[in-house]
């Protein structure tokens, strides 16, 4: 599973930013970190995620899905 994969900051960011739609504003208080924090945490977070669905999608590798009760409970926020 992938998400799970990720370090437990970087789910918690994006989890409050693109999955709950906070603003980084809301985010940084939320979590008693600067915004700049925020940005550059959420960036990293973004391109490690990238970087294990690009593996996960790989020809030569075994396909791994998005954890199901992450998955939905992203959806039941929309």
């Amino acid at each position: 599973m992938i998400a799970s994969r990720l370090k437990a900051k970087e789910r918690e960011i994006i989890a409050l930013c693109d999955w709950s739609g906070v603003s980084y504003s809301e985010a940084a208080t939320a979590l008693n970190i600067p915004i700049g924090t925020v940005r550059s945490r959420l960036f990293r977070a973004r391109e490690h995620l990238r970087s294990l669905l690009d593996e996960a999608v790989s020809p030569d590798s075994t396909p791994l899905l998005i954890a199901p009760d992450i998955a939905k409970d992203a959806h039941d926020l929309s």
